[in-house]
């Protein structure tokens, strides 16, 4: 390591595996938070995401992003009232993606009944992916358990065999 063409032709390889990885299990969105769903024109919004097995980010409407992370942003416009933000998920090499949305609903500063009557809406459960303690959709975890099951199945047929 203290040869330096050794060293840089270590990093080389190094960086062009890390590069080449590819996961073979589809992505999963852990988290995709907002610190609040109502807001008013110019007031200050946190979100927060935490994603698997993706090699491409996107939250819509900023852009590519890393894996996990955290924005700070003031919504400059609403449409219609509401503001959309997509997190996109995608694992390439399996062409799969996946898609989660926070919508802030905007509010006003003389609009407190509106703000009364969407309380509940602010407490309703986003949708989330199920994951297990060890971090793996629990879909892939039965399925390797199906496997495992199979080829034990195997080995004792053709022990007694």
């Amino acid at each position: 390591m203290s040869d330096s063409v050794r060293r840089r032709a270590y990093d080389q390889n190094l960086e062009n595996h890390q590069r080449s990885f590819r996961y073979n299990i589809p992505p999963a969105i852990k988290t995709f938070t907002a610190n609040k769903i109502h807001a008013k024109k110019g007031e200050e919004i946190i979100i927060n995401w935490q994603t698997s097995n993706a090699d491409v980010v996107k939250v819509l409407p900023f852009g590519l992003e890393k894996p996990y992370g955290e924005r700070i942003f003031k919504i400059t416009e609403f449409k219609d009232g509401k503001f959309q933000l997509l997190l996109h998920v995608t694992n390439s090499l399996l062409h799969k993606t996946v898609v989660q949305g926070i919508t802030i609903t905007e509010v006003f500063e003389n609009d407190s009944e509106k703000f009364k009557n969407s309380v509940e809406e602010m407490f309703k459960p986003q949708p989330r992916t199920r994951i297990n303690k060890t971090g793996q959709p629990k879909i892939m975890m039965l399925i390797w358990g199906i496997i495992i099951i199979a080829i034990a199945i195997y080995m004792l047929i053709r022990n007694f065999s």
